[in-house]
């Protein structure tokens, strides 16, 4: 550890700062034109850090140098993993999208384009001010030479522009186009904003978009319990409304971007037969017309700019005073906790273990240490399994000794980790006891259920859809990959992918065929038929009927092989008990997806007071009222079953901020009927496996 603080003879001395041997390390840069100069403090006790602490510094510099300071030209949009939408051999229809938004935006990050319509008229509001003056600090002229923009003075410092300011405070996390791929991006959690779909979760407004009064409040306060820091010390208020100018700018071409692949995937795309690409000297406009679409790229960024100039007029402002901090306020907020249903994410004791996520220890597992689902599920099931089984095997104990259920079950209870399997435990007990059969406990165990044959097994992976995609692939549920859609409850697939999945879908329903010989049999004739008709009436259909059969049978033949496979990979799949609890936990986690950036997400823990948006009542308010919709936390204001008046969410905000500092408002709590959400209000494949559980 580093000695920050001088001593003398052992001692503390703050009057008098020393540096041992700075060895001072130069990066130089010909795009920076200097030097920069790093001096290595004393180590306590006197430990040499002069050979190690050098490389790790030089390595830092040498990443910095090269994301924030090298020459803007050599900097490029990524391109939007949108793009597979189009298909992978429509490289014409690609490029003429990218070479639309070229032409709208720039190339390039160093040539800022500003479209028509698409910036504020004045300095108000929200959107780009000034047709873009402010998004830079230098403009080439007619020469070739390089000038400000703005006039200097000396009561006037230079205008850097957001480009400049975003370089150097945002782009190594938040990435070159706004994408949240910056550098550091992969070793930050939570992942850094995607600015591009126009879509943030800390707004004033009933919506997605933010006010600027929204974005200033983020960039200068920072995000508690991120790594978004507080930009206070680092930017002047002038400086941080250029960064928002820019952020609004990667926003906006970020959107508009996405709807021409949008389009030219929904009517372009349609037109063309599979594998098909347009002509290479197609025009975009041209093609959409034809098309039939009444989409016109030059004007989309005027119609996307348009939605933000509107947000200042969709804030949500409470009417009402904050209710008073009472006793009586906190019981009704907590009432109200349950009865709308905030216990099914943030838990009944308010610690985010709601039973609509994945549990934390599993969640860590696959999210931090990397882990495939099935890895952690098995682990997890493995450890569960165990306490269950002590469970019974402390039941019957009791049960020989003479114990009621009473008494088992206060015993059981005693110890935390069986409480959950005491019922079904006694129970199982008292009824091996009155049947005489508690020296065979094994063989009608609960907890001990017989294994499964192959055949059931690709059985119960047809008819539960969710676990034959995970096996199919089971890279796309990761938790690095961003091509996860919550709302089909799995990955994105390509077309070859998809076809993959319907072949495999396909050998596995053989697989769970009863009899073998017979499916064999029903395939044979339907060669034979096919062949007949195309020895008959050669056509292609009947060419493609016969191929279909002929391949048919080979997914007849492969399937054994194929559910082997899968059985030497995950042989627990051949416990029913593991069955129910692996569609569980990935039905909660494609639930633990946001529903814009596919990032992994999870409930607030509400006893440390820990609130990324704000922890002011106000702050809090907006939260309830609002929602922050692309992360699954509803809005509550409203009327009708599961809303909140304006006082009753005053009454749940200070519920809220009295829990970290009065955990004993819900550790004895005995919580009222809960109102779960309805499957509209969360994903499907998630809303009904969570609705069954209530059953």
């Amino acid at each position: 550890m580093f000695d920050m603080i001088p001593r003398r003879n052992g001692r503390l001395n703050p009057s008098q700062p020393r540096v041992v041997a700075p060895n001072k390390i130069r990066a130089r840069s010909p795009h920076i034109g200097g030097s920069i100069s790093v001096g290595i403090l004393a180590c306590r006790g006197g430990c040499d850090v002069t050979r190690r602490v050098p490389l790790s510094l030089f390595l830092w510099i040498c990443l910095l140098t090269l994301v924030g300071c090298g020459e803007s030209g050599r900097l490029r949009y990524s391109e939007s993993p949108r793009y597979a939408q189009l298909g992978d051999q429509r490289v014409n229809l690609k490029a003429k999208v990218k070479t639309a938004v070229d032409e709208l935006f720039g190339a390039a990050p160093n040539q800022i384009l500003v479209p028509e319509g698409s910036s504020l008229v004045g300095e108000r509001g929200t959107g780009i001010r000034a047709a873009g003056l402010y998004l830079a600090g230098l403009t080439k002229t007619e020469t070739g030479e390089l000038a400000s923009i703005h006039e200097q003075s000396k009561d006037d410092p230079a205008i850097k522009g957001g480009y400049a300011l975003y370089r150097r405070h945002c782009l190594h996390c938040h990435g070159v186009s706004g994408d949240g791929n910056g550098p550091t991006a992969p070793f930050l959690y939570p992942k850094p904003r995607d600015f591009r779909p126009g879509v943030y979760k800390f707004t004033s407004t009933n919506g997605v978009k933010p006010t600027r009064a929204d974005l200033y409040k983020t960039i200068k306060e920072g995000l508690h319990g991120t790594s978004m820091p507080s930009f206070d010390a680092l930017m002047t208020d002038d400086e941080i409304q250029q960064v928002i100018d820019y952020t609004l700018y990667l926003s906006i071409r970020g959107e508009t971007e996405a709807k021409l692949i949008q389009e030219a995937q929904l009517s372009v795309a349609d037109m063309l037969e599979p594998g098909q690409d347009v002509a290479a000297d197609a025009n975009l406009v041209d093609l959409f017309e034809e098309a039939g679409s009444s989409l016109v790229p030059k004007e989309l960024p005027a119609q996307i700019a348009q939605e933000w100039f509107e947000t200042d007029q969709n804030v949500t402002r409470p009417m009402v005073s904050r209710a008073g901090i009472t006793a009586a306020s906190i019981e009704r907020g907590r009432d109200l906790y349950f009865s709308v249903g905030c216990n099914a994410c943030h838990g009944d004791l308010g610690d985010s273990g709601g039973e609509s996520f994945l549990d934390q220890e599993m969640y860590n597992a696959i999210v931090f240490a990397r882990q495939p689902v099935h890895v952690a599920a098995v682990k997890r099931f493995a450890e569960e399994r165990t306490r269950k089984t002590q469970a019974e095997e402390t039941a019957l104990r009791l049960v020989r000794l003479g114990s009621n259920r009473h008494r088992a079950l206060e015993s059981l209870r005693a110890n935390p980790a069986l409480r959950p399997y005491a019922d079904e435990a006694v129970d199982h007990a008292l009824q091996a006891n009155a049947q005489g059969k508690l020296d065979s406990q094994s063989d009608h165990s609960p907890f001990r259920p017989k294994l499964q044959s192959a055949v059931e097994v690709a059985k119960f992976l047809v008819e539960n859809d969710i676990a034959l995609k995970y096996v199919f692939d089971p890279v796309g549920w990761t938790a690095a990959p961003r091509n996860f859609n919550p709302q089909q409850g799995s990955p994105i697939l390509t077309t070859e992918q998809l076809r993959g999945l319907e072949t495999f879908r396909a050998e596995l329903t053989l697989a769970a065929a009863e009899n073998r010989d017979e499916a064999r049999a029903q395939i044979e004739a339907k060669i034979n038929e096919a062949r007949q008709r195309n020895q008959a009436e050669p056509s292609d259909e009947t060419q493609a009927a016969l191929e279909e059969a002929l391949a048919e049978l080979k997914r007849w033949e492969n399937a054994p092989a194929t559910i082997d496979r899968v059985l030497s990979w995950i042989p627990e799949l051949r416990d029913p008990g593991f069955q129910a609890y692996f569609v569980n936990a990935l039905t909660k986690w494609s639930y633990s997806r946001d529903e814009v950036w596919f990032n992994p997400i999870r409930p607030a823990n509400l006893r440390k007071g820990v609130y990324k948006g704000g922890r002011r009542p106000y702050d809090l308010w907006l939260r309830i009222a609002n929602g922050i919709q692309p992360v699954k936390m509803p809005g509550y204001l409203g009327e009708g079953e599961g809303k909140l008046n304006q006082e009753q969410i005053w009454d749940v905000v200070n519920f809220v901020l009295a829990l970290p500092s009065n955990t004993g408002l819900l550790d004895h709590h005995q919580p009222p009927a809960p109102h779960r959400h309805s499957d509209s209000e969360m994903e499907p494949a998630a809303g009904a496996a969570i609705a069954a559980r209530h059953e």
